[in-house]
């Protein structure tokens, strides 16, 4: 874990406050989700998946752009979250599902949820 720059051993020291990111070998963990029998509904960057769930429009819905001192912090911190350079790229977002019915309703739901109906990535078989 690390908490303001410092390594910290017990990954339950001060919950909430303490980064305990790891790095994910997603192709793999894809594999072993589909031989579990899960599909895979989409994996995207952070900053793709954020873009196409919508959080500009719920930033523009929540606040006013004239209203900087309102709006500002609130829109740098987005950036942050969909930026490149900062966590938008580094960050990923995957889900999958298991539909043990074979309904067609339920593909056309999992196939218009908020986030992957952009263009995604795809994950080497």
């Amino acid at each position: 874990a690390h908490h303001r720059h410092h390594s910290i051993d017990d990954v339950f020291y001060l919950p909430g406050l303490c980064d305990i990111t790891a790095h994910i070998e997603w192709t793999s963990m894809n594999q072993v989700a589909q031989t579990a029998g899960l599909s895979l509904i989409g994996y995207s960057s952070q900053g793709a998946y954020l873009l196409n769930a919508g959080i500009g429009q719920l930033l523009l819905d929540h606040l006013d752009p004239h209203d900087a001192k309102n709006y500002l912090p609130q829109a740098n911190g987005v950036q942050k979250l969909l930026s490149e350079a900062e966590m938008g790229e580094l960050f990923k977002a995957i889900a999958w599902y298991k539909n043990s019915s074979n309904d067609p309703a339920f593909e056309e739901v999992v196939a218009s949820l908020p986030g992957f109906t952009g263009k995604l990535r795809l994950l080497e078989a």
